[in-house]
């Protein structure tokens, strides 16, 4: 990373339109003068001299820099100006968003499959870096020009290899697991992996399995779905900071809720990413493994996944 002028970035790129906003700063569509590659730039908002550069901004350029993969988003450039960060990554022209709420576009099991392999693809190569991405949502998901998905936006990210304290105050409230809602400060990969079998879900259902409206909201709707934990299930639960008893439920079937969209298989693999027990809960690279992927019907080929009609 270089500090150069402001003109040094128009020099080498060319900016469009606006492709977003946020507390970040803003995205831009934009072309690399030297080849005519659309790119995106993410300008962060302007430095207060008093505090320096955004540590998240710096943290997702530097696990970018890391991560090399096709289903995370590629890291292509990065300019410090006098007053911003700039991160020229590629250009996706959707989120997995669009795709899910796009009710013109029928989701097959074979779509299903290919969505779900990408997102794990992407997050076992994190964890094999022993990084966890911890805000695994669909609208972070993005849809790259030739299909693929690419896992963003990693300013919530953060390195681990060993138990360490962390803040609990990570992953979007729908795709937060039991042991965050419960503000544990000890965790691990499995709460991205709890948040894509929640996304799992959210592509049979097309919403939200979970849309609480609060923590304790949050896991009343998980409890309702899945039963109450026991002490033999998850045992020392009560032991987290902020561990609420709830009123004993038993698990629904989620076949059920479901119905007749996804097979037997898929059943399975989301109750296994969606143990409520972390201790239990499967990794990325097991979920990978499991034989949904392997049984019929194929995952389809990404050049054929359906495209949403909303363009960038």
């Amino acid at each position: 990373m270089s500090l150069v002028s402001a003109n040094s970035v128009t020099d080498k790129y060319e900016r469009k339109g606006v492709l977003g906003q946020g507390t970040f700063g803003v995205v831009h569509d934009a072309i690399r003068r030297s080849d005519g590659l659309r790119v995106a730039i993410k300008r962060t908002k302007p430095m207060e001299a008093a505090k320096g550069i955004n540590f998240t901004a710096l943290r997702e350029v530097n696990y970018l820099q890391e991560l090399h993969c096709p289903f995370i988003v590629g890291l292509l450039d990065v300019f410090l100006t006098g007053d911003s960060l700039h991160i020229v990554i590629e250009y996706c022209p959707f989120d997995l968003k669009d795709v899910i709420y796009d009710k013109s576009i029928f989701m097959s099991t074979s779509h299903i499959k290919s969505y779900v392999k990408m997102i794990l693809q992407g997050v076992e190569v994190c964890h094999k870096n022993h990084i966890l991405h911890r805000d695994v949502k669909p609208a972070n998901v993005l849809v790259g020009t030739t299909g693929e998905l690419k896992l963003a936006d990693f300013g919530y990210a953060r390195s681990y290899s060993s138990p360490r304290e962390m803040t609990r105050e990570v992953v979007t409230l729908a795709y937060r697991c039991p042991e965050l809602l419960f503000e544990s400060v000890y965790y691990g990969a499995g709460v991205d992996v709890w948040a894509v079998g929640c996304m799992f879900a959210e592509l049979i259902l097309r919403h939200p399995l979970f849309p609480g409206a609060s923590a304790l909201d949050q896991l009343a709707k998980i409890f309702n779905v899945l039963g109450t934990p026991s002490e033999a299930a998850w045992p020392n639960a009560r032991l987290l900071p902020a561990f609420v008893q709830f009123e004993p439920r038993e698990p629904l079937k989620l076949q059920n809720i479901f119905g007749g969209n996804i097979g037997t298989e898929a059943v399975d693999l989301i109750q296994k990413m969606l143990s409520i027990n972390p201790q239990r809960r499967i990794t990325a690279s097991e979920a990978l493994a499991h034989p949904f992927f392997s049984c019929n019907p194929k995952p389809t080929p990404i050049a054929d996944l359906p495209k949403p009609k909303k363009s960038a």
